[in-house]
C-alpha cells in the first residue's frame, strides 16, 4: 500500500469526523439549547451542509495526496504551483467541513448586531 494513500484516507476520515462534530454542534445542540434560533433556515443549512461537508472531506483527503505527490516532482516553478494548488484545494475543503460553524457564527453575530441596534437610541 502506498503511504500517501493511507495519509489521504486518514485526512479524509479526520475531516469527516470534524464535520460530523461541527454539524451536531451547530445544527442540533446549539439550536436545542436556544443559543441560536435559526427557525426555518435550519433545513437549508442542513441541506447545503451535507454536500459541502462530504465534498470538503473528500477534497481535504485528495489535496493531501496531491500535495504529497507534488512534493516528489522535480524542483522548480511547476512543483511550487502544484503545491499551492493542492493547498488551495485543501483550504476549500476545510471551508466545506467548517460550514456549520460558519453558519452558527453568522447567526450569532447577526442576532447580536440586531440586539445592539435595538439598544442604541436612534
Amino acid at each position: 500500500m502506498n503511504p500517501f494513500e493511507s495519509l489521504s484516507r486518514k485526512d479524509a476520515i479526520s475531516a469527516l469526523l470534524l464535520w460530523l462534530f461541527m454539524a451536531f454542534l451547530g445544527f442540533i445542540l446549539l439550536p436545542a439549547l436556544g443559543i441560536i434560533q435559526p427557525e426555518g433556515r435550519l433545513f437549508i443549512w442542513i441541506a447545503t451542509g451535507i454536500p459541502l461537508g462530504l465534498g470538503g472531506a473528500i477534497l481535504v483527503g485528495a489535496s493531501s495526496e496531491f500535495v504529497a505527490s507534488a512534493n516528489r516532482a522535480e524542483p522548480g516553478p511547476t512543483k511550487q504551483a502544484l503545491i499551492w494548488a493542492g493547498q488551495a484545494a485543501g483550504w476549500l475543503g476545510l471551508m466545506g467541513v467548517m460550514y456549520p460553524v460558519l453558519m452558527v457564527a453568522l447567526e450569532f453575530f447577526a442576532k447580536a448586531i440586531q440586539e445592539l441596534g435595538d439598544v442604541i437610541p436612534k
